[in-house]
């Protein structure tokens, strides 16, 4: 003979009820994960981009066929030079050219 066996299950008399919490908005900050995080707010206006920050050498001022030279003694300045060189000519559209020289590099503007 078999039998089946039923799980007991505990008889609450109370009925549970679901309440709605109510909280009023916060109002302080609040850390969470070691980050202070503010309550939402809105209605505030955003505020304008900051451009770029600009190059350190005058590409910019640069006709065709002119150049400007950096001084300097180590690669790393070198690849710094080339690096922005191209980013910069081909950001706005213009050709450069680099060139290592006895004094450092020369930078000229092909196109």
């Amino acid at each position: 003979m078999s039998f089946v066996m039923k799980k007991k299950t505990k008889a609450t008399s109370k009925k549970t009820r679901k309440t709605a919490k109510t909280t009023a908005p916060r109002t302080a900050t609040r850390t969470t994960n070691g980050v202070d995080v503010t309550p939402i707010e809105g209605g505030l206006p955003i505020p304008a981009k900051r451009g770029r920050r600009g190059s350190m050498f005058p590409f910019e001022h640069l006709e065709i066929d002119q150049s400007f030279a950096i001084k300097h003694d180590d690669d790393v300045a070198h690849k710094r030079a080339m690096s922005s060189a191209s980013n910069y000519a081909r950001r706005v559209g213009i050709k450069l050219a680099v060139r290592r020289v006895p004094e450092g590099t020369r930078i000229w503007r092909t196109a």
